[in-house]
């Protein structure tokens, strides 16, 4: 599956304010080191989907607290996911967020 999800599918941004001008619709960031650049740009994504690693090692220590950050402002829902994978879990998880 990671093969399948590798290449992006749509615009891929460096800049946070360009990319927050171009949104229409909900925010959703994917990983824990997105996430962390959304809360340093002062930006709550509508659905935030992390996991404490990146690239299959732990996340630094400033991204997790980050990602801690905006967990008081998010409803959060814990589901087990092996790596490259999607469970029915998880595609649940994300239909109900």
């Amino acid at each position: 599956m990671r093969g399948d999800l590798k290449e992006p599918m749509g615009p891929i941004f460096t800049d946070a304010e360009r990319l927050l001008s171009d949104v229409d619709g909900p925010l959703i960031a994917v990983g824990d080191v997105v996430t962390y650049h959304f809360e340093r740009a002062g930006v709550t994504p509508d659905v935030a989907v992390v996991d404490g690693m990146t690239k299959r090692e732990e996340v630094e220590d400033r991204v997790a607290e980050g990602v801690a950050r905006l967990g008081g402002e998010l409803r959060e829902v814990r589901v087990e996911n092996p790596a490259a994978t999607l469970t029915r879990e998880l595609v649940r998880a994300l239909k109900e967020a």
